[in-house]
């Protein structure tokens, strides 16, 4: 289930990647062929599995730019994510809460999405996000947004 787009002509600038999906799949974990170091994965979709945890290795996808997780078992998250992430979506999952760094590494995300999880708050961290437009985070048992939520300015959205 591989999608790909390249450039032709070395002398473009456009660089060599993959959009990788196994949507739908059943599987319960994240496929090793994935890591493939002879390939550069740019968007990953991962979503209505069965998987419960997503691997440390995560980080290391170091051009990832979109990963989707939707309506999977996740229960946790791992604590960094790949720096080049713009969209995460970790919706319709089980999770319970947020390690309290994982924002910071997270600085050039634009839309996130924790909606339909069991989460009861989020940590300070997520002003380190600052270029978040989007944040979806409703469907939790999350009360009040930390005060630092406050300096996000370019948050369009929250729901």
């Amino acid at each position: 289930a591989t999608s790909s787009w390249s450039s032709k002509s070395s002398k473009k600038s456009i660089p060599k990647g993959v959009a990788l999906s196994f949507k739908d799949y059943k599987i319960a974990a994240v496929p090793k062929e994935v890591f493939d170091e002879r390939r550069t994965v740019y968007a990953l979709d991962l979503s209505q599995n069965k998987i419960t945890a997503l691997p440390p290795d995560i980080r290391l996808l170091n051009q990832l730019q979109e990963l989707n997780v939707q309506d999977n078992h996740l229960l946790s998250l791992p604590q960094d994510f790949p720096p080049s992430l713009v969209s995460l979506n970790l919706s319709e999952n089980k999770i319970r809460s947020v390690p309290d760094n994982m924002f910071s590494s997270l600085r050039g995300l634009e839309q996130l999405d924790l909606s339909c999880n069991r989460l009861h708050s989020i940590p300070e961290s997520i002003a380190d996000m600052k270029q978040l437009r989007v944040l979806a985070m409703s469907k939790n048992k999350i009360s009040e947004l930390p005060k630092s939520a406050g300096r996000l300015e370019l948050l369009e959205v929250c729901k």
